[in-house]
C-alpha cells in the first residue's frame, strides 16, 4: 500500500505528473496501432519482423520509433530513402496521446 500513498502524495505535488505519464503510454499505444493499421490489412504479423521502411526495406532504429517525435525529427520521412511516412501515423499518435492524458485528467480527483 506504499505505492499507493506514493501516488496520491505526486498527484498531490505535481497533477500534472499522471496525465503526462499516461500521455507517454498514450503515444506508445498509438504507435502501436499505426503499426497495426499497416500490417494487418497486408496479413502481416504484428511480432515479426521488425519494423522497416516500407519503401527501402530498411530496418527501423530505437530512434526512429520515439512516438510524434521522430516523425516530427524527420520532418515525415524514412531517415535512410526519405520516403514519406502517412501523416495519418502522426495523426493517430497525437490523438493517442492527447485522449490517454485527457482520460488521466478526468479521472483523477481534483
Amino acid at each position: 500500500m506504499l505505492w499507493l500513498a506514493a501516488a496520491a502524495a505526486l498527484h498531490t505535488q505535481w497533477p500534472w505528473f499522471w496525465p503526462a505519464w499516461a500521455g507517454v503510454l498514450g503515444g506508445v499505444l498509438g504507435s502501436f496501432l499505426s503499426c497495426a493499421w499497416y500490417r494487418l490489412p497486408r496479413g502481416l504479423s504484428l511480432r515479426q519482423p521488425p519494423s522497416a521502411c516500407p519503401a527501402c526495406k530498411t530496418r527501423l532504429e530505437v530512434v526512429d520509433l520515439v512516438p510524434i517525435g521522430s516523425w516530427l525529427w524527420l520532418k515525415g520521412r524514412c531517415r535512410h530513402c526519405r520516403a514519406s511516412i502517412p501523416v495519418r501515423t502522426l495523426m493517430l499518435e497525437v490523438a493517442c496521446v492527447v485522449g490517454a492524458a485527457a482520460l488521466a485528467w478526468w479521472l483523477l480527483p481534483h
